[in-house]
């Protein structure tokens, strides 16, 4: 598996780095953590900005099994069975993202990802940062049935450059 040192490279958000390190700690050596039997509550500080996607019910796009309220109050609604593409679909906004998290099953490497989102109507207008890391799990070592994520939304003064990248096992 990654080493926190790692993910320090890409981000300072500490509830991001408490996720990550929690999870990392569920690994032995290099095999992918089993989702399944982790209990969330030790890092229950976090739950709340945690989701998970059913990889092996999910087709076209990934669908959420669990997710705090962090993301549904981000998307407006209970996520719990839907796919997060629909929310963005024909403005291209997450493709990459959900491309990225398919890529990272597939390798059953980390994905991790940060990018701007713009609000703007007649009253206001705001950037915010989206950021989010994706681990792949498996119950059997072998076959990715879960993916175990983190996202938190925060303001921003502006636009920020968009990375959207994999962490490689070792």
């Amino acid at each position: 598996m990654i080493d926190i040192a790692d993910v320090k490279k890409l981000s300072d958000h500490q509830r991001l780095l408490e996720f990550a390190d929690f999870v990392i700690s569920k690994c032995d050596g290099t095999a992918l953590p089993d989702y399944t039997c982790m209990d969330l509550m030790e890092i229950h500080r976090v739950v709340p900005h945690i989701f998970v996607f059913d990889v092996l019910k999910s087709a076209d796009h990934l669908v959420m099994k669990y997710c705090g309220t962090v993301i549904d109050q981000f998307y407006g609604t209970n996520m719990v069975g839907k796919a997060p593409y629909a929310m963005f679909e024909g403005k291209g906004e997450y493709t990459q993202v959900e491309h990225t998290y398919w890529h990272a099953i597939e390798s059953k490497n980390v994905a991790y990802a940060r990018r701007s989102v713009h609000y703007a109507n007649s009253f206001a207008e705001k950037y915010k940062i989206a950021e989010s890391m994706l681990f792949p799990c498996s119950s059997d070592g072998e076959t990715v049935n879960y993916a175990l994520g983190f996202a938190d939304y925060y303001p921003v003064k502006g636009p920020i450059k968009r990375l959207v990248t994999q962490i490689g096992r070792a």
